[in-house]
């Protein structure tokens, strides 16, 4: 691990362009949604600005959440339930897919060979070719308000002062060096070539950058 330049404030206002969880204000209103976005050369968060559109229904936050062949995919969380959608950005439009196992407040989610995981209390993966749901090896700790990375398909999942690696091939865990830093909940992890940044947090809050190599498990 090493640590990098701190943001101003505490997170979760720094969050990468690539970690965005989509919510919207009221059915069926597009929402421009501001957030913040790590640069690592720069060592710096510069603000970023999303525009995306959304279906009707009730808003969707603290879902899984990630991009499988250009398409958005969201899935479980506070509102959602056991639901989920995609955004295909070719038709601009939400298409619904199968219902998952069970409902989680608000997972790790990260996407590894093609296929959406999600992490809380169990480990739930979705595979969109096939548009179904596994319950695959539980986690060694309660992921609920944690947030998580993917290097050479193997997911990197991020809370507290924790940090474990999921080989999806094997369904295996194994423990990680852990941050330096206590990230708390929901920090904003992000990767960048084959380094994860981890930033901030909240419950304790966070202005902390520490950036993780899995090549070198530090």
């Amino acid at each position: 691990w090493t640590q990098e330049t701190g943001i101003g404030m505490s997170v979760p206002a720094c969050t990468s362009a690539s970690n965005l969880a989509p919510t919207c204000s009221s059915e069926g209103i597009t929402r421009v949604e501001f957030n913040w976005d790590y640069n690592g050369a720069h060592g710096a968060c510069t603000s970023a600005q999303v525009r995306l559109l959304y279906p009707e229904g009730p808003a969707n936050s603290r879902m899984a959440y990630g991009v499988i062949n250009g398409k958005l995919y969201i899935a479980q969380g506070s509102q959602l339930g056991t639901g989920g959608r995609y955004f295909d950005p070719a038709t601009i439009s939400w298409s619904s897919i199968a219902n998952a196992p069970a409902g989680v407040t608000a997972p790790a989610s990260a996407v590894a060979n093609g296929r959406l995981y999600s992490f809380e209390t169990a480990t739930y993966e979705y595979d969109p070719s096939t548009d179904t749901w596994a319950t695959r090896a539980a986690p060694p700790m309660d992921f609920t308000w944690g947030q998580a990375a993917t290097v050479s398909n193997m997911i990197y999942v991020f809370k507290g002062t924790s940090a474990y690696q999921y080989d999806p091939s094997q369904d295996l865990w194994f423990p990680k060096d852990n941050p330096p830093t206590n990230h708390g909940n929901w920090p904003a992890v992000a990767e960048a070539g084959v380094i994860i940044y981890v930033i901030g947090g909240s419950v304790p809050p966070s202005t902390t950058v520490d950036a993780y190599n899995p090549a070198t498990n530090m």
